[in-house]
This record gives C-alpha cells, structure tokens and sequence, in this order.
C-alpha cells in the first residue's frame, strides 16, 4: 500500500504527464491561454514623434502614408495618401497611431508558428500595419487577423474577438479592440469638404448653371428657420431647401482624380458646368462641376484646394436642382 508521501509524488507526476500530452502553449485550443494582459509595443509612446510613414496593407490593396515634408502644396509638413498626394483624413490617423500604442493582448492562444493560419495571422493573411522612422527603421509590424465572436452568456448580444500578432513575434493574441483599418487609399483620404459643419449652419445656396440656365439662390428666411425663400421672397419647398442644404454640408468626393495642371486639366474635365456657391455662416464654400468622368461621377473642383476629384452621380443629382423642382406645392 503506498504511504501518502508516495501517493503525493504520484499524483504530480500524472499532473506533469497529462499537461506536457495538452501541449498548452501550441495554441491548439481557445480555452489554453495564458491570462495576461500586455502592452505589444511599449516603446511607441516615445517613439510618436519619429513616425514618418505608416503602410496598411491586406490580400487585396495597400496604402502608404507619408509625412511629407518637402510638397511645397503642404509648407507645414502634414500626412499625405501618396498614391493620391493628397491630406489624410488627420483625425482617423490619430486614432489608429493613439489605438497602436495602447493595443495590449490579453490572452496568448499560441506560439507555435504553424498555427498562424489557423489565427489568419501568417505573412500573406489579415491587415498588416507597419509604422517607420525617417531612417526605414521598423517601429511597428503588426497583423490583425481573423475575428472570432462568442455570445454574451445569458445575453443575445454578440462579443466580438480578434486574433492578432506581431510580426516579429509567433505569439498570437486574443482581444476585443484590435484594429482593422482599410487599406483602401481613398478611404484614408480627406474629402469630407465640410466635416463637422451642421446643415443648420448653411444659410444660403447659389447656383450658376452655365450650361442649362438654370440660375437660382435660396436664402433660410431666418437662422434659426427652415424655410428658405428664392430671391424674389417666394418660398420653396421646405424640404428640398433642408435637402439642399443637407447635402452640400455632406459633399464628399468619390475619388481623387490629380492634381491641376500637373496630372490633368480644367478643359480635360470641362469646368465650370454648374458652379455653387455655400454660404456657411459669414464663410463661403464654392464648388464647382465639370463633364462626366468615370461612369456614374462628374468632375469635381473645390475653389482653393490644388486637386480635382469626382463626385457620385446621386449627390450631383441632389444638388442640380432646377427651379421649378425648388417651388413649393401648396
């Protein structure tokens, strides 16, 4: 009969047995995870000011952003797409940059490279981020992988999960607020023309159409109103003047076709059609349309900005009004 001495031993042994059989940092199962919580890139909190370039890339697209400082258009060295030599949506770089430096893992579901499939975390799988300094150093490589979602127990309202790693590393981790940026060039793009901006700020709209006469101005009746009047007093349709003034507060270019005179013209795209102008407050904002470009967009000029874009066919329809659609029906 074994003493409880050797009984003991025994029972270690067997634990010892059966964890080395689970193999639990192979990564096999989600429930062999090592709870602990841990900042990915600790360094890249001083590290902020030396970022010079950041590449986004998955399967299908990639996007380079630079901090150019040498584009005599942007004095102040600002983010620039450089596929389209065009600002970055500043605020959405912020946040992805602020989101790296606090990304923390939370539960280690493997470190044995030939699960990086499995994750979507291989070298040719999920988003990669990498982030340089002004000499190419690598800063940040990073992937974001496949998502994994469980339901909230006893509740109906999904949670959802993210393989990630880092490209350095062949841990792979577990966490709720991984990031999955586009690594669509246009998307990083700023052409929000008039982000922030309410529709209620808007007080008159002008057009001059140069192709159909179809001249108009709508003022609101007061700032506070919603009724908008013609130059003649009479009153228009209510909505369509909300309408008018909702989209043009909401104008956002489809593309980024180049910049004028370098990568096309003004007779290439056949400006000015149709020109508005936006009076936003005591600030005006003028635009102006040319001849259709790609199918379904027309050419798009924003006065004071170098570029030319396009704009969707739907918003220029909301926008070339013509008269008789502005009167207001009783």
């Amino acid at each position: 009969m074994l003493s409880n001495r050797s009984l003991g031993v025994l029972v270690v042994v067997l634990w010892l047995v059966v964890f080395v059989s689970l193999k639990p940092f192979s990564g096999d199962s989600h429930q062999r995870t090592i709870q602990k919580v841990k900042t990915i890139f600790p360094e890249l909190a001083v590290q902020l000011p030396d970022i010079k370039k950041i590449i986004i890339s998955d399967v299908d697209s990639s996007v380079t952003l630079i901090r150019d400082l040498d584009n005599s258009f942007y004095p102040d060295g600002r983010w620039v797409v450089q596929s389209k030599n065009h600002p970055v949506n500043y605020d959405k770089l912020m946040y992805l940059i602020d989101r790296m430096k606090e990304l923390k893992g939370y539960d280690v579901v493997s470190v044995n490279p030939n699960n990086h499939g499995v994750y979507g975390v291989s070298e040719d799988q999920g988003t990669r981020i990498k982030f340089f300094d002004g000499s190419g150093e690598v800063l940040v490589d990073w992937i974001a992988g496949a998502i994994r979602s469980q339901d909230i127990a006893g509740g109906d309202k999904p949670v959802f999960e993210y393989y990630m790693r880092p490209a350095s590393s062949s841990s792979v981790y577990l966490a709720g607020d991984a990031i999955q940026p586009s690594a669509d060039p246009l998307s990083w793009c700023d052409v929000n023309f008039l982000k922030g901006i309410e529709s209620s700020k808007i007080v008159s709209i002008r057009r001059y159409d140069f192709e159909h006469n179809q001249n108009w101005t709508i003022s609101r009746t007061s700032l506070d109103s919603k009724e908008w009047t013609l130059e003649n007093g009479e009153l228009i349709d209510s909505f369509a003047g909300e309408s008018l003034a909702f989209t043009c507060s909401q104008l956002q270019a489809s593309d980024v076709i180049g910049l004028i005179d370098k990568d096309i013209s003004l007779k290439e795209c056949g400006f000015p059609l149709d020109r508005f102008e936006v009076q936003v407050g005591d600030i005006p904002f003028i635009f102006e349309l040319g001849v259709p470009a790609r199918e379904g967009h027309r050419y798009l000029r924003i006065e004071g900005l170098p570029h030319i874009y396009t704009l969707s066919h739907f918003e220029v329809s909301q926008i070339r009004q013509t008269v008789d659609s502005l009167i207001r029906v009783d």
